[in-house]
């Protein structure tokens, strides 16, 4: 293949290393006496080198096991246009659809809802803040959290089985790199405390943020928004585990308030609208080697997010302006396990999962005179491979014609039949 002549001025034994793509390298140990050296090499072809071409639909992957990152949190942040957002970023890749009303993530036309997002492996079922007509959401959770994300806009493994467009499938950091205490100051109103812990096999975050932008809008005067409050905060427990293992704890905690003057014609300066919106989540992972290539990934997460929207009425004959109000509460509890085996073959590995999901929904609606309540609950029992074993769903509302006497359902067991309490 070619003859190679090499001058050194160095003295004792060093490797030589020969290698050509598509054939097997080698190695051999020289001893550099001064003196001139002849060696012939002959190299063997390496028929695995070169794999199969895989073209994958719309996938981008960013991770710290993957040599060139596409999307990080830094990429986040700095993206034009993403105001930090990881829904803002993902939305300037190929495939998606931007909604500038919305701000959520839309791919090839479908719903937001038909994305699917995971944290750490468990489904996230409400991952953005709450937010009004007009006014686009944000994604629940700092881009600063993650380690690295995977966003595919097809095939995808029967793993993301619930995923009709597409899934966001978002990595944590594992444990802090090192001690350190924050403090932002914003312009705005915003004001932000952190604090990160770092043990030997073990680190503890909390952070705490509050933001009022009422004094901003005071001094520069806003045609759609009118009050802005919110305020949270997080903490973060990680633990290793043997050599390979993790325990990720996460919990997070958020309220928040927006006033919106709506533009409509019937109203001078916009139709009023408030929202009030308080948020807890729980998230609970543990991933560690197995034997004979088996790793085993499993958590459980718990939501509960309340919203009550207040919108301003007017009486066409008294020109008396009320309030009406919409409160939707969802609930829900999802706990998933998944069991990897990646030495089976070179080509392709082995995933066996059980998924498990409570939820319950429930609405409602203050109007004058009469005040009503539905409510919806459902729960999947655990999967094999994305195939619902059994799924239970039930739907009951009631009706009070008496003023502020309202009727809600029955927080008992799934009703066979149509339960009442007035209250």
């Amino acid at each position: 293949m070619g003859h190679f002549r090499f001058h050194t001025r160095q003295a004792g034994t060093l490797p030589l290393v020969v290698t050509l793509l598509g054939y097997q390298p080698q190695e051999q140990m020289v001893k550099l006496d001064g003196k001139p050296q002849r060696f012939i090499f002959t190299l063997k072809e390496a028929r695995n080198q070169l794999g199969a071409v895989t073209i994958t639909s719309g996938t981008f992957e960013a991770g710290g096991d993957k040599r060139n990152t596409v999307f990080s949190s830094r990429d986040v942040v700095t993206t034009a246009g993403a105001s930090a957002d990881v829904a803002g970023a993902l939305n300037t890749m190929p495939g998606t659809t931007r909604n500038g009303e919305e701000g959520r993530l839309f791919v090839r036309g479908g719903a937001a809802g038909e994305t699917r997002q995971y944290l750490d492996g468990v489904p996230l079922q409400s991952p953005y803040n709450a937010s009004v007509s007009g006014v686009p959401a944000r994604g629940r959770f700092s881009p600063m959290l993650f380690k690295g994300m995977a966003f595919s806009t097809g095939g995808y493994s029967a793993e993301y089985g619930q995923a009709l467009s597409a899934i966001v499938a978002l990595q944590s950091e594992d444990l802090a790199p090192e001690t350190q205490t924050g403090i932002s100051l914003l312009s705005l109103g915003a004001l932000s405390l952190s604090h990160q812990q770092r043990y030997e096999r073990s680190s503890v975050a909390v952070t705490g943020d509050y933001m009022n932008m009422r004094p901003y809008f005071g001094v520069v005067p806003q045609r759609l928004l009118t009050a802005f409050q919110s305020s949270g905060g997080s903490v973060a427990l990680r633990q290793r585990t043997g050599a390979a293992g993790m325990v990720k704890v996460y919990g997070a905690l958020n309220q928040q308030r927006m006033g919106v003057r709506q533009p409509e014609a019937e109203w001078e300066g916009g139709r009023p609208v408030n929202l009030e919106a308080n948020n807890v989540y729980l998230n609970t992972t543990f991933r560690s080697p197995l034997r004979r290539g088996w790793s085993v990934q499993t958590g459980a997460a718990a939501t509960r997010d309340v919203q009550t929207a207040r919108i301003a009425v007017r009486d066409t004959q008294t020109h008396q302006v009320s309030d009406q109000a919409r409160r939707e509460l969802e609930q829900s509890i999802v706990g998933r396990m998944v069991l990897t085996n990646d030495s089976a073959s070179s080509y392709w590995n082995l995933k066996l999962g059980v998924e498990g999901l409570v939820q319950r929904n429930q609405q409602g609606y203050e109007f004058a005179p009469r005040i009503l309540c539905f409510a919806f609950r459902s729960g999947a029992w655990p999967r094999l491979l994305s195939l619902t074993l059994l799924s239970a769903t039930s739907l009951w509302a009631g009706w009070a014609a008496a003023p502020n006497t309202p009727a809600c359902c029955s927080a008992g067991m799934l009703p066979r039949a149509w339960r009442w309490r007035i209250r």
